[in-house]
């Protein structure tokens, strides 16, 4: 069949041609690219399996424009006797985009994602309060501004190692992706809540508290994306990084509320010591999220599930992306101390 990974852009002025077929004492494979880079530089590579009677055949080529600017990627793999099949793959990475195809027998083919996320989650509030109290109980109410900021992080790195037809003492240079985005949320509203205390023995007492917020949204998220080649064992191949000068910016606005629920249970532990059990869950209705169509348009195939085949790409395409939303629950459980001089 086909792999695909495009960038948020893929390279215009670049052609990717790959073949192969699996046809018992004939298999072979082909990957041709051609990329002429206007920034400078660019690649030509024509990489295939000679017909191999019986064994394994591993080849591909490598090239790297001047200043670093580009790179291409073709890999070819055969093997007939006991087990026959054919894989051909090609990748182009310039500064206006990237794209990885794979075809034919892809068996062994493996692509790993690693995912580094950080999240931050903080605000402020400036409430005025008022108590009052009914017998035992004690009850305050609260309202005021608030203001929320949720940051995400996201590294994203996508690697692709090929699969070299065995016995082979040839290795495929290794083909990755990283992705930096940044997603930040800012919410502007208020809170009101209120919160009540009443003693259950001479020693415990219990405590709820209940909150409501309502907020304006202003979501923006920046991405860059980079592309790595390195490796191979035929010819080593230096680890060259070309970046994609076609960032992603996108924003968006909107409407969410909160709630929060806050109980806990205090025990006195002596007269001036208190031991505290509490937890407060966390509700927000709008949290922004990215979303995107990974397909690459401009490519055709003539694979239907065969290991047999063409795939021709000719053109830059660009990834739809996309800011979606959902909601966001949080629990933290507190344990506390208090003491009184």
């Amino acid at each position: 069949g086909v792999v695909v990974l495009g960038g948020y852009t893929t390279p215009g002025n670049a052609g990717i041609a790959l073949a192969t077929s699996s046809a018992p004492g004939n298999s072979a494979a082909t990957a041709t690219i051609i990329h002429a880079n206007p920034q400078g530089g660019g690649e030509a590579i024509n990489v295939d399996t000679p017909l191999n009677p019986a064994g394994a055949v591993n080849d591909y080529g490598v090239t790297i424009a001047s200043g670093d600017n580009s790179f291409a990627l073709a890999a070819v793999a055969a093997q007939q006797g006991a087990i026959d099949g054919a894989a051909a793959y090609g990748a182009v990475a310039a500064t206006d985009g990237g794209a990885f195809f794979g075809a034919g027998d892809l068996t062994g083919l493996t692509v790993s994602t690693s995912v580094d996320r950080h999240l931050i989650y903080s605000g402020v509030d400036m409430t005025l309060a008022m108590s009052t109290s009914a017998g035992a109980m004690a009850l305050q109410g609260y309202v005021g501004p608030s203001y929320r900021l949720l940051h995400q992080s996201i590294n994203t790195t996508t690697t692709v190692d090929l699969p070299e037809a065995a016995p082979s003492a040839t290795s495929f240079p290794l083909y990755s992706m990283l992705r930096e985005e940044t997603l930040n949320s800012h919410y502007w509203g208020g809170v009101l809540g209120f919160t009540l205390s009443q003693p259950v023995s001479d020693t415990v007492t219990f405590s709820l508290g209940l909150e409501g917020g309502a907020y304006y949204v202003r979501d923006s998220y920046e991405g860059q994306e980079s592309y790595s080649v390195s490796g191979g064992t035929l010819a080593a191949v230096p680890m060259t990084t070309v970046n994609n000068a076609n960032g992603i910016d996108l924003e968006a606005d909107g409407l969410a509320w909160s709630g929060k629920v806050s109980p806990s249970m205090t025990v006195a532990l002596a007269p001036n010591r208190q031991l505290t059990f509490g937890g407060t869950l966390d509700y927000l209705s709008r949290v922004a999220t990215v979303t995107r169509d990974g397909s690459v348009g401009s490519a055709t195939s003539s694979y239907a599930g065969t290991d047999d085949g063409a795939l021709t790409y000719d053109g830059a395409s660009q990834t739809a992306s996309s800011l979606s939303f959902g909601s966001m629950w949080s629990f933290t459980p507190t344990v506390s101390i208090t003491g009184q001089f």
